[in-house]
Formats: C-alpha cells, sequence, structure tokens
C-alpha cells in the first residue's frame, strides 16, 4: 500500500514526538532514508545517517547512534 505524500509526513511528524530529547546533537539512523528529511526539518538537533535495509551494508561506528527509525521499511 502506498501512502500519500501528506500522510506520510503526518506519520512521521508523530514518531517525531517519540525521539529522545538531546542536549547537543542527536545521532539519528534512518533506516532506508525515508524519514530524515521530515525528521531534520522538525529538529535541528538532528543529525541523520540514512543506510540501507541491510545491516550488513551499514558502516556505523559503535556507541555512535542515539536513535534508530525505519519507516515504511519491510
Amino acid at each position: 500500500m502506498s501512502l500519500s505524500p501528506r500522510v506520510r509526513r503526518v506519520l512521521i511528524e508523530a514518531l517525531a514526538k517519540h525521539l529522545p530529547p538531546s542536549a547537543a546533537a542527536l545521532h539519528l539512523l534512518d533506516v532506508n532514508g525515508a524519514a530524515g528529511d521530515v525528521l531534520s526539518a522538525l529538529r535541528a538537533d538532528l543529525v541523520v545517517i540514512a543506510v540501507p535495509a541491510d545491516p550488513s551494508a551499514w558502516a556505523v561506528a559503535a556507541d555512535s547512534i542515539d536513535a534508530v527509525v525505519a519507516f515504511d521499511s519491510v
């Protein structure tokens, strides 16, 4: 099922309410890069790192990520 751009944005905005607060910058891993643009527009403290769905392809240092989002990911 495909989501309309408006519904997609509303759902990502709702997701943003569940991200933890940050003192300086929140490092966010965005699986498939589906939510990063909307989340960055809502929160200036985000450092978004988009990665593919396959975790074996993630080049992320240990203890460098504060939160993970996987919006519309199968």
